[in-house]
């Protein structure tokens, strides 16, 4: 069996609450201690493993070390209140990949679920074409968004380089239309493939076009109307 998220910690009602956070498709299991960590962590593979940092008679991060050991693919996050100082370094250093905050709140999960959920389906790999997903959420998330995709993109056309294709299509039609934002990312995306000796087609809507003329980094860039224009234009 899998479980997206196992929540570790010996108060039962943060796992009930952080329940009613996330979205329903993710799944989400619970240890109240250091033994039932160990067994959920043997039973099923877990995208990412939630340790309180301060249990009774538990040392969260030699738990954590366990745990790491049973499920290296995992990511691991360190469970503390906010009032705690250097929280961010102590987690760091002690080996954690990141930090959520108790009690929950709506812009810590968003965070949390689009560093490790939402990104798995920002961006469809097909070959040679990326395909962005639309944007969805509220505003305060767009930058997060964003970067994700710029990260996504980056390691894509590394892949895409590495395959051998002479050309990357990039489909930004579902792109959210925030000029500065899809300008920096089309312009990061065409530096990474320059360097790897790709040649980038953009494809996307007309007010993606006329977004892109009105900047003077972007105005030149070519925008296609379909996926298919943009492979014709490679074989012509």
């Amino acid at each position: 069996p899998t479980a997206d998220i196992l929540v570790v910690d010996d108060m039962e009602n943060v796992s009930k609450r952080l329940r009613t956070l996330i979205p329903e498709q993710i799944t989400l299991a619970a240890a109240l201690n250091a033994p039932a960590a160990l067994a959920a962590c043997r039973e099923r593979a877990l995208r990412v493993v939630l340790v309180d940092n301060d249990m009774p008679d538990v040392n969260s991060a030699s738990l954590m070390k366990q745990l790491r050991l049973l499920q290296p693919q995992a990511g691991f996050v360190y469970l503390a209140l906010r009032s705690s100082s250097n929280v961010q370094a102590e987690a760091r250093d002690l080996g954690f990949d990141g930090v959520l905050f108790k009690p929950f709140n709506q812009e810590g999960i968003d965070e949390f679920l689009l560093r490790y959920f939402d990104n798995q389906d920002l961006l469809a790999r097909d070959d040679n074409v990326l395909r962005v997903a639309p944007f969805k959420g509220r505003e305060a998330r767009l930058p997060g968004y964003f970067m994700q995709l710029q990260t996504l993109a980056g390691k894509s056309v590394d892949d895409i380089a590495a395959a051998c294709f002479a050309d990357v299509i990039v489909d930004l039609s579902q792109l959210p239309l925030v000029l500065e934002k899809a300008a920096r990312l089309v312009l990061d995306i065409e530096e990474k493939a320059k360097k790897v000796g790709l040649e980038l087609r953009i494809v996307g809507s007309q007010d993606l076009a006329r977004t892109f003329r009105q900047l003077a980094d972007t105005a030149s860039v070519k925008v296609f109307r379909s996926v298919t224009e943009a492979q014709s234009a490679g074989d012509a």
